[in-house]
């Protein structure tokens, strides 16, 4: 009698302990949990976000002195965007697919100025508001005026076969993000965090909590991984998507070249990664609710010398965003507009000599 009460004792302390695990884990394995959350997010019908990025160091080497557009080089702007923080706002709605965006800029470099970019994109259309930006020396009476952007006439005129797939791109994006964070092993690199632990924001409730981090002792693995199983895999994901890639200013006949020489020049590539770019930190830390990815934050840190960007290069950022009213119903504040200025009309304002009275 008295060893079947311990028997029965026994199998309900385990049952019990079963049971407590199952009400106090509510995780998923950390890879598959954060794979799925973002992935959920991603194909959500309607959310809105909010994301912060703060550009801690920036300095491209000998590619400072390329013009990039109006006589400012890159190493000016690199100078303009030094500690810079770069906010936006969105709203996003899948069907009919609308975005709306506020983009605000503030440029510690230029004495605190914010540049304040409104954004408006459809399925065929991009509306950007031209508020008072100095930089640009707008005429006043163009000042709050949108600039209509066809996005179908603009990726057939940088090289696109097809007009814009918005749906598509953003498979292309989930494709390569999962074969990114798929291609690495789950101990070395993927953790669970305590939520006291995590630096969320103030009441925002979460299931689960997941860290991917590459460090400077996994660093080694961690180049071998990209060389050899996930740059190879991202050339195929781009290649099978070469009416998508104008949009995203890539150029076909440059990475089917990369693809071809890949084996050749595998392991130069290595020595460049192992040998000569510094990784301090790179880290991404993903909240997860109900699912759904509704809070992310990271940083990279990184130095190259000049065998890889031709002069020293240094990047360094943090960043964080939130996601809510997912798959809810979200409300646009503002209409599309109907009084709008096309772009090839502001290009040729731009351009114009300034004329004195």
């Amino acid at each position: 009698m008295i060893l079947k009460f311990r028997y029965a004792l026994l199998s309900f302390l385990i049952l019990t302990m079963m049971m407590m695990a199952a009400c106090t884990s509510d995780s998923n394995p950390p890879k598959a949990a954060l794979m799925n959350a973002i992935a959920k997010t991603m194909d959500a019908d309607s959310y809105e976000m909010s994301f912060t990025m703060n550009i801690h160091e920036l300095d491209i080497g000998n590619a400072a002195d390329k013009e990039v557009a109006g006589g400012l080089t890159a190493a000016s702007l690199t100078s303009m965007l030094k500690d810079a923080t770069i906010e936006a706002n969105a709203v996003y709605q899948k069907e009919p697919m609308r975005t709306d965006l506020d983009l605000q800029i503030t440029l510690p470099s230029l004495l605190d100025m914010k540049l304040n970019v409104p954004m408006i994109m459809t399925q065929d259309m991009l509306y950007v508001k031209l508020t008072n930006i100095p930089l640009l020396q707008l005429p006043e009476e163009m000042a709050d005026q949108y600039v209509r952007i066809d996005l179908n006439e603009l990726s057939q005129e940088q090289g696109g076969e097809k007009a814009m797939d918005l749906q598509k791109d953003q498979r292309m994006l989930q494709d390569s993000l999962k074969t990114l964070l798929d291609g690495f092993d789950e101990k070395t690199y993927f953790s669970t965090v305590k939520t006291a632990d995590a630096e969320l924001p103030q009441d925002l409730k979460v299931n689960q909590v997941i860290s991917f981090s590459i460090k400077e002792d996994n660093y080694g693995q961690s180049v071998e991984t990209l060389v050899n199983t996930v740059l190879p895999e991202l050339l195929d994901i781009l290649l099978a998507n070469k009416d998508n890639l104008a949009a995203f200013n890539m150029d076909t006949a440059k990475l089917e070249q990369t693809k071809a020489d890949w084996e050749t020049n595998r392991d130069a590539m290595s020595d460049k990664l192992l040998n000569h770019l510094t990784l301090d930190t790179m880290n991404f830390t993903g909240a997860i609710r109900d699912d759904y990815l509704v809070y992310e934050s990271g940083e990279l840190a990184m130095q190259a010398d000049d065998t890889i960007s031709g002069g020293e290069m240094k990047l360094s950022f943090s960043f964080s965003g939130q996601y809510s009213k997912l798959d809810e119903a979200v409300i646009f504040k503002e209409e599309l507009p109907a009084d709008t200025v096309a772009l090839d009309e502001l290009t040729a304002l731009l351009k114009a000599p300034a004329t004195t009275e």
